[in-house]
């Protein structure tokens, strides 16, 4: 008797369906493309905050710098499609698409989008003791002494900004590449550059206790949240219009619904007041939406990056 029923019970066990758990029921991954301190990280340690409660779980960032965010890209591409790795995707997400002959991402097709993030520009900026006030001056500067000045980037905005900076006045400098801004932010203090092509978050702080010195943001209108700082535009390089953008995806394959949770989730999260004003700090404007806004502005992203390329000059790697 005793063994009739423990087999039974074992058959009861094998028939009855296992427990599904419901998303999500662990810590969620979120993976920075650049290193701590810059636009990406500083952006996504604010929305971890907030979308810890919205979502019911721990955020946990994860920083994968390299290659324009292509390292963090390639990670999430191999993750499991369950929703718990997100993707903090960047302007690299587009443009890497023609700064690379290799591609190891398709952004296409290697994610699903969940939704737009923000956005940000880039800026021209130059260390406080630097002689230079205005645009005009640098320039001046590097046209009287072509291929001594150096100007940093760490990023492909900032790279794209400073190629097309060069190439709008027809100046020679030293074009210095670093795998985030923070480093190049750290070398420009330091003296070691002349001026960098740096993302509005990374040189906040600079900006605001008088270590470094904007000279022109890359959009073509001012920025509302720096009204003093003037377009590059303004300074005289026209269709200069260079805005870089956050976004969160997850890998191809993610069940619908999850990314369904996932954007109503984080959208909650964007839009908590305790949120706008620090982000307001960075220079960052909150932009939310759905999936497919997403999906349509990548496919926008990824043809305008094409043309950025081409008109600065750059040849893929």
């Amino acid at each position: 008797m005793f063994r009739l029923a423990a087999a039974l019970l074992c058959c009861l066990a094998v028939a009855a369906p296992a427990r599904a758990d419901v998303f999500p029921s662990r810590p969620v991954t979120l993976v920075v493309p650049f290193s701590a301190g810059a636009a990406s990280d500083l952006f996504a340690r604010l929305i971890a905050k907030e979308l810890k409660d919205t979502l019911g779980q721990p955020i946990v960032i994860d920083n994968r710098p390299g290659a324009n965010g292509g390292v963090a890209a390639e990670s999430v591409k191999r993750a499991k499609p369950d929703g718990y790795t997100i993707l903090m995707g960047t302007t690299g997400t587009a443009s890497n698409v023609w700064l690379f002959r290799q591609q190891r991402v398709d952004p296409t097709k290697d994610f699903e989008p969940v939704t737009r993030l923000g956005s940000i520009n880039w800026v021209i900026a130059v260390h406080s003791s630097s002689p230079h006030r205005t645009l005009a001056s640098l320039v001046e500067a590097a046209r009287a002494q072509p291929g001594q000045l150096s100007i940093g980037h760490g990023s492909a905005g900032g790279l794209i900004a400073s190629h097309m900076l060069l190439k709008a006045f027809g100046i020679d400098m030293i074009s210095v590449p670093y795998r985030s801004s923070p480093q190049a932010t750290t070398d420009l203090i330091g003296g070691r550059l002349a001026a960098m092509a740096s993302d509005f978050a990374s040189g906040a702080g600079y900006f605001a206790n008088g270590d470094m010195r904007p000279l022109a943001i890359s959009g073509k209108q001012r920025s509302t949240l720096y009204p003093e700082v003037p377009s590059m535009h303004e300074a005289g390089v026209a269709d200069f219009d260079l805005v870089g953008w956050f976004a969160a995806f997850v890998p191809a394959g993610t069940p619908k619904p999850i990314i369904d949770l996932l954007n109503a989730r984080i959208v909650d999260a964007m839009a908590a007041p305790a949120l706008r004003p620090q982000v307001d700090k960075l220079g960052i404007e909150i932009i939310t939406g759905t999936p497919q806004a997403l999906s349509e502005h990548l496919t926008r992203e990824i043809a305008k990056w094409e043309v950025y390329v081409r008109d600065s000059g750059l040849q893929p790697e």
